[in-house]
């Protein structure tokens, strides 16, 4: 996790002279190094760019403060090579993420961070791929949903699509994740409350007011898994039916397997009948009158049917591959 500007971190704690002073001296990571061409050009492109790689306090956790130009690598992992591998790649990913702050809205400073996640978690499954094929062990991927980022990251090495549509995928399904440090949260909601807390009173000190987040007011334009269908959909309703009830329409639309360019409707009354133009069977029916569930509550509902659909078709090209 990136900490600019993010919640705080302990500064790392200084160690023994015995044991390796970085984590890149640790010869847990050596064999690991020597079989990954991409984690050895990011560890030279850190160097090159004056980051230094750090030993922090142990159940400190691991993390990229840009700030202080440096990655922080949690003691307890030191003699742990695959832990430093895995660590390392994702920090590393963090380091070559380019997209500038977004503050201008909730919705924009959310997507930029869950691609900035994407970015990392991308160059952890690149690496993980690589010590594979070269007879090295399975350093694994961060994530509970971390099949679903290992099947992106083949689709993006095969050519089959890439890198802005594998952070846009990776950061779709990144938003169902839990972070450790608030279980009770996922991190669609982790990055809205940081924005809430700290960023929009930073940006009102100042001088700059960021644009309000309301249940009127959605900003889908950003990557999200809905986008496509609620941009169909939102211009078939009249204005007088809300974003919210209009998201959720789309994310039931997305949940039986009907595509953004083939959602037809019918209205009736309070009755919205929503069915595919190309594939029969695909329809479904909401009635409009029902108070539809929030923002917050359907763009979550969208990742996590995101990361289902991900994950199906890993399995289903695990099969047919």
């Amino acid at each position: 996790m990136e900490t600019s500007p993010p919640p705080g971190r302990a500064a790392p704690s200084t160690i023994s002279s015995s044991l390796p002073s970085t984590p890149l001296e640790d010869p847990a990571l050596a064999p690991l190094l020597a079989q990954s061409a991409t984690l050895r050009s990011g560890v030279a492109l850190v160097r090159a760019d004056r980051f230094s790689v750090q030993w922090g306090r142990a159940g400190g956790g691991t993390y990229y403060d840009e700030i202080n130009d440096r990655i922080i690598i949690d003691r307890n992992s030191m003699g742990d090579g695959k832990k430093l591998a895995k660590s390392l790649s994702h920090e590393i990913g963090h380091h070559k993420f380019q997209g500038a702050e977004d503050y201008s809205s909730r919705a924009a400073y959310v997507h930029r961070q869950l691609r900035n996640e994407g970015a990392a978690t991308l160059e952890n499954a690149l690496v993980r791929a690589e010590i594979l094929a070269a007879g090295g062990p399975d350093i694994g991927v961060s994530g509970r949903n971390s099949a679903a980022y290992e099947w992106i990251a083949g689709e993006y090495s095969a050519g089959r699509i890439d890198r802005d549509s594998a952070l846009n995928q990776i950061a779709g399904v990144f938003g169902a994740e839990v972070p450790s440090t608030d279980p009770t949260k996922n991190y669609l909601d982790y990055y809205g409350d940081h924005y809430d807390r700290k960023i929009v009173p930073w940006l009102k000190s100042i001088g700059k007011v960021p644009e309000p987040f309301s249940e009127g007011q959605i900003h889908l334009g950003h990557g999200y898994p809905a986008a496509g269908m609620y941009a169909s959909l939102r211009e078939k309703f009249s204005p007088e039916i809300s974003d919210a009830a209009v998201l959720d329409v789309a994310v039931k639309a997305r949940e039986v397997g009907i595509k953004p360019g083939d959602a037809e409707l019918h209205l009736q009354g309070d009755r919205v009948w929503v069915f595919s133009s190309q594939t029969p069977g695909f329809r479904f029916q909401a009635d409009l009158a029902v108070s539809p569930p929030s923002v917050r509550e359907s763009l979550e509902r969208s990742t996590q049917l995101d990361a289902q659909q991900v994950v199906q078709q890993q399995a289903l090209s695990g099969v047919s591959r």
